[in-house]
């Protein structure tokens, strides 16, 4: 964002998307990003906005061997990139608290996606 190139980089995603296709796209962090996005693909276009604790994250971050300490991990969440997610949570078609296993979060998203085409 700092460089403004966060429209360029947004165009060339879009180039990437195959429309036939479903795409799941992670980490959008800016309203740019879901503007882009809803502006390309309108009523085919859902944002699931998934949260979770920070202790919760940097648990399962650490886990991965990501971050050393709580003070690390916090430190690259309060990075001024990642300053605006929370502000993306009002476009949310659907928020998912993820405070369970991998799996029930899978089954949730595939549900939610089961649901988004019935309802067309």
């Amino acid at each position: 964002m700092a460089s403004g190139m966060q429209a360029e980089l947004n165009r060339r995603l879009v180039s990437q998307i195959v429309s036939e296709r479903d795409v799941a796209i992670d980490g959008l962090r800016h309203s740019l990003d879901y503007d882009t996005l809803r502006d390309s693909y309108s009523s085919s276009f859902y944002l699931l906005f998934v949260d979770s604790s920070p202790q919760l994250r940097f648990e399962r971050l650490n886990a991965k061997g990501k971050y050393a300490d709580f003070a690390s991990f916090e430190a690259a969440d309060s990075h001024p990139v990642e300053q605006r997610i929370d502000s993306l949570r009002i476009n949310a078609a659907l928020v998912i608290e993820n405070d369970g296993s991998l799996e029930h979060l899978y089954t949730i998203v595939d549900e939610t996606i089961s649901r988004f085409r019935k309802e067309g």
